[in-house]
């Protein structure tokens, strides 16, 4: 899946300006892809070659802020974990700390998150045969918690079909 950021998002991820990315773009630094209508987007692939990671595929980055609360702990947590070798953060040259996918395939103990599916809410509620608002009830009353984006935009992974067929499964032999 190939995520595509506006020049302003992008901008603020990076910590620039959108006029830094414009001069980056004109001068060959970082170039920009372009629409059929020429406006400037970028993609993963200019996080990773902006932060120097080789392979690009399936990657996403996240701030220190939005990964912390990804992982439910605090950035004092994380910055602990960081100095000490435990989960290293990538450093840009400003000194901002960002974390990637590899970074939360580490902290779930598995190799790569390319084992793990991940289901927007519409598709995961047509799996389990139900509503999107009964899914939303199931979050709220936290029946059925779903992850969050650092947007906070809800997504499912095969964890919470487990979970689902563990629940289904006890109610039935009641």
């Amino acid at each position: 899946m190939i995520i595509i950021y506006r020049p302003k998002e992008f901008a603020e991820m990076l910590g620039i300006s959108v006029k830094t990315l414009q001069r980056w773009d004109k001068s060959g630094i970082l170039k920009a892809y372009r629409t059929t209508k020429n406006r400037r987007y970028y993609t993963d692939e200019h996080y990773a070659e902006y932060f120097g990671i080789e392979n690009a595929q399936e990657i996403s980055l996240y701030t220190q802020k939005d990964f912390a609360k990804m992982l439910g702990v605090s950035v004092k947590t994380l910055e602990h974990w960081d100095k000490n070798g435990l989960l290293k953060a990538y450093h840009t040259k400003n000194n901002k700390k960002y974390y990637t996918d590899k970074h939360y395939a580490e902290f779930l103990g598995t190799e790569n998150l390319h084992n793990i599916s991940i289901y927007k809410p519409k598709v995961f509620a047509e799996m389990l045969g139900v509503s999107i608002k009964t899914l939303q009830c199931w979050d709220n009353a936290g029946i059925l918690k779903a992850s969050r984006t650092p947007k906070n935009q809800r997504y499912y992974t095969d964890k919470h079909y487990e979970e689902y067929m563990k629940t289904r499964k006890a109610k039935s032999k009641k």
